[in-house]
C-alpha cells in the first residue's frame, strides 16, 4: 500500500516507483491511503508560516527554488497520464488524521480500516510525521525515505545543509518508521554526489532512491532483509534555513553561475577546455607502470575522451570510449583501432539525444554486447553490437541507417526489409578521397 496526498501531486520519482510496482509480476499494489484532511492543512499554512518565526528565511528560500527551476530544466516522466489513469483501478481509502504541527496522528478506526487490506508494506509518499497504531498495521511496517544520512542530518530541507556544511556526499536513508523522529529502523542507505545547486542535488537523490527501495524489496522477498537500529544522534535537528544561511547559499550559487558563464565564453572564444579528459596508452602491468612517461592522445578541439574499454578481435585491438562534445554538452560512444600507441580509423558507433559514456563491452556466446551509461534516459540498455569491428564497415552501415532508414521510418512509420547492394565503397573526409572521376590515382576497391 502507498500513503499519498493526491494523485496529481505525485512527483516523478514517486510515479516511477508506482510504475515499477505495477509492472513487476511478483508485486501487487493493493491500496492507496489518501490524505483527506488537505483542505484543512491548506488553511493552516499561513498560520504555520507566521508561527515559525522565520518568515523571511522561508520565503527567500522558496524564491530561490523558483529561480533554480527556471534555470534548470528536467525531463518529466513521459507516461505520467498513463500511470495516473491506471491508478483509478487501485482501491483507495481517505483518512483524516489529527494534525498537530508536523505530526499526523491516525486514529484507531482509520488504522483498522487500513489493516483489513493485510498489506506487507506501507510506503510513505505523503503525510507528515506519522503517529498512531497505523505504524504497525502492515506486516513489515511503514517504509519511508529520509533524504539525508540520518547519522549526520535529521530534519531538512533535503540537500541544503549538506551544501552549506560542505559534506562530500548526500545520503539517503530508507527506514521503517517507529515513534522516533528520523530514528526508525534502518533498512538501507545510499550516498550520492553533491551538486552546487540544491534543486539539482535534490533531483538527483530523488531519482537515485528508487533503486534503493526495490533492492530492499528483493531482500525482503529472499528473507535477506536485516533492519538495524538507528545510532545515537548528537547533532542539531536541522530546520528551514534562516536568512543568513539562505543568503550564504545564494552567494555561492550565483558565484558558481558567473564562473560557468566565464568558462562557457572562454570555451567558445578561446577553445579552452575545462575538466578535460584524454586517453593514455601503454603496455605492461598498470600497477607497476611509470605513468608520467606516457604521452596523451591528442584530442580534437571541443571534445574530451574518457572511459576507454579495450577489446581484442581477430588479433586487432580496438578502444571504445566516451567522446564528449563541449558544444552539445553530451557524450557519444566512439571507437578506434589501436596502432603504435595511438588510435586510428576513429568512428562514432552510438549517439543518442541524451548523454552516453562508459561503454562496457563484453562477449557472450559469440556475440558482442555493450552496456553504456545512459542515466540521462533513466534506463539501462544492453545493446547487441551491429558492427564487425571494422571501422570502415561501421561508418558505412551507420551512414545508411542515418540517411535512409530513419527518414523512411518518420515518413511511413514502418520499415520493410531492406536489401542494399553496393560497390566501390570508400571512406574519406573530402570528395577527392572517394571519387575516381576526380582522382584517377585511387585504386579499385573489391
Amino acid at each position: 500500500g502507498i500513503l499519498i496526498k493526491e494523485f496529481n501531486s505525485l512527483r516523478d520519482f514517486e510515479l516511477r516507483i508506482i510504475e515499477k510496482i505495477l509492472k513487476d509480476p511478483s508485486l501487487e499494489l493493493a491500496l492507496f491511503v489518501k490524505d483527506g484532511s488537505q483542505n484543512k492543512s491548506s488553511k493552516n499554512k499561513l498560520k504555520r508560516l507566521l508561527k515559525s518565526g522565520n518568515v523571511i528565511g522561508i520565503l527567500l528560500y522558496r524564491v530561490q527554488l523558483i529561480i533554480e527551476k527556471k534555470l534548470f530544466k528536467f525531463n518529466s516522466i513521459e507516461n505520467r497520464k498513463e500511470i495516473l489513469n491506471a491508478l483509478n483501478e487501485i482501491p483507495t481509502i481517505d483518512v483524516k488524521p489529527t494534525r498537530d504541527r508536523f505530526f499526523d496522528v491516525f486514529n484507531d478506526e482509520d488504522s483498522d480500516r487500513i489493516g483489513t487490506y493485510k498489506v506487507d508494506i506501507l510506503l510513505r509518499q505523503g503525510f507528515g510525521i506519522i503517529k498512531g497504531k497505523v505504524l504497525n498495521v502492515a506486516k513489515y511496517g511503514i517504509w519511508s525515505f529520509h533524504h539525508g544520512d540520518n547519522t549526520i542530518n535529521r530534519g531538512g530541507p533535503p540537500a541544503f545543509w549538506e551544501i552549506i556544511l560542505k559534506e562530500p556526499v548526500i545520503g539517503v536513508t530508507l527506514q521503517q518508521l517507529t515513534t522516533e523522529l528520523d530514528g526508525g529502523l534502518i533498512l538501507d542507505k545510499g550516498f550520492y554526489n553533491r551538486h552546487w545547486s540544491v534543486l539539482r542535488s535534490n533531483r538527483n537523490i530523488l531519482d537515485q532512491c528508487v533503486s534503493i527501495l526495490f533492492k530492499n524489496i528483493r531482500k525482503l522477498q529472499n528473507n535477506e532483509l536485516k533492519p538495524t537500529k538507528s545510532t545515537v544522534y548528537f547533532k542539531p535537528l536541522y530546520k528551514s534555513p534562516t536568512p543568513y544561511y539562505v543568503v550564504k547559499y545564494m552567494l555561492g550559487f550565483y558565484l558558481m553561475i558567473c564562473k560557468r558563464i566565464y568558462q562557457s565564453i572562454t570555451t567558445k572564444v578561446l577553445g579552452r577546455r575545462y575538466q578535460c579528459w584524454t586517453l593514455f596508452i601503454g603496455k605492461g602491468n598498470f600497477m607497476e607502470a611509470t605513468l608520467h612517461r606516457l604521452k596523451p592522445i591528442k584530442v580534437p578541439k571541443g571534445e574530451f575522451w574518457a572511459d576507454p574499454f579495450l577489446y581484442e578481435h581477430d588479433r586487432q585491438d580496438y578502444i571504445f570510449f566516451e567522446n564528449y562534445s563541449y558544444k552539445q554538452k553530451k557524450g557519444k560512444i566512439s571507437c578506434g583501432r589501436l596502432e603504435k600507441n595511438t588510435l586510428v580509423d576513429i568512428v562514432d558507433v552510438l549517439e543518442r539525444d541524451f548523454h552516453l559514456s562508459y561503454p562496457f563491452i563484453f562477449e557472450e556466446e559469440g556475440s558482442v554486447f555493450m552496456i553504456p551509461e545512459s542515466s540521462g534516459n533513466k534506463k539501462v540498455e544492453i545493446l547487441k553490437s551491429p558492427i564487425k569491428f571494422k571501422p570502415k564497415s561501421t561508418y558505412f552501415k551507420y551512414g545508411i541507417y542515418r540517411s535512409f532508414v530513419s527518414r523512411y521510418k518518420v515518413l511511413h512509420g514502418k520499415i520493410p526489409t531492406q536489401i542494399v547492394y553496393y560497390d566501390e565503397v570508400r571512406r574519406g573526409t573530402k570528395i577527392e578521397d572517394v571519387d575516381r572521376n576526380i582522382n584517377p590515382k585511387l585504386k579499385p576497391v573489391d
